[in-house]
């Protein structure tokens, strides 16, 4: 019987496995994986309702600007708290990429927003949150 809870559980790895590859192969990542870090306070959070992933705006304590990037579910790593809220801290590397946030249902879907890249993934640092919003 354990047999078949291990091929279950492998089928399940397998297609988790393969649906973040096919979200991976849908970002457009450039192969040199240039990485740029960044930190501040999370101010609104958009889902991409068309692409699947979410837009998380926040104010970047390192360029003092108002900056978006892609968290892509199964692609992004995501440490530490997760807790990705309006209100809470952030820290973690993105790799430039400017994949647009599609809303609404293709092919009726629309871009919104302009992220600057995309959270990146193992073994890379990904994000880190706080656990409460700071006051």
């Amino acid at each position: 019987m354990w047999w078949i809870m291990n091929k279950k559980t492998l089928l399940l790895i397998l297609g988790l496995f393969l649906y973040g590859n096919t979200a991976f192969a849908q970002s457009p990542i450039p192969t040199n994986l240039v990485v740029e870090g960044f930190g501040g306070r999370i101010t609104d959070i958009m889902v991409c309702t068309a692409t699947g992933s979410l837009l998380v705006g926040l104010t970047d304590f390192k360029s003092n600007t108002y900056l978006q990037v892609h968290y892509i579910p199964l692609v992004s790593r995501l440490n530490q708290n997760f807790m990705l809220v309006p209100g809470n801290s952030i820290l973690g590397t993105y790799t430039p990429a400017p994949k647009p946030c599609l809303i609404g249902f293709c092919p009726f879907c629309k871009p919104y927003g302009a992220p600057r890249g995309i959270i990146t993934s193992w073994p890379l640092s990904g994000v880190g949150t706080s656990l409460l919003p700071i006051k």
